[in-house]
């Protein structure tokens, strides 16, 4: 009798979280400009460089001593970004060196993916309809964090 009352307790506390985890919203381009401009990175729009009509925006925060950058895509539909996710994904996993560290996160609508491998950083993000990507050398990897803290709030 105690485990039938300890399940379905733990069922109903599942459930309750599962149903407090909302959609999250997307990454405002407006909001992604603006922290990355503040941060002092360039940024551009190179819509116009990606043919297809899955896509609606693209714009790179390009580093002031340009040498890297971080991509924000903003797709039709969460399905598309979430396609462009899986490939990214799929091509870091397959190009990664080891020894390496990884971690992924998937959640309705969100999808976090981290890589450490070969001196490297990766960080790709996808929220609803928006993805960002960003690759660097391992020692950014906690600027690139703080970063994109503050573009999920």
């Amino acid at each position: 009798m105690n485990k039938r009352i300890i399940f379905t307790i733990l069922s109903i506390v599942i459930i309750l979280i599962l149903a407090s985890c909302g959609n999250v919203e997307p990454i405002s381009p407006n909001h992604f400009e603006q922290t990355m401009t503040n941060e002092g990175y360039t940024v551009i729009d190179v819509s116009h460089q990606v043919e297809g009509d899955h896509l609606e925006l693209a714009l790179l925060a390009i580093s002031a001593a340009q040498t890297y950058q971080f991509e924000l895509y903003v797709f039709v539909s969460d399905d598309e970004a979430a396609f462009f996710f899986q490939n990214v994904r799929n091509r870091l996993e397959s190009d990664r060196e080891n020894p390496h560290t990884q971690s992924a996160v998937s959640l309705q609508n969100l999808e976090r993916y981290e890589l450490t491998s070969g001196g490297n950083y990766a960080q790709l993000l996808r929220r609803a309809n928006t993805a960002l990507v960003v690759i660097v050398e391992e020692s950014r990897r906690d600027s690139v964090r703080n970063i994109i803290s503050v573009l999920e709030n």
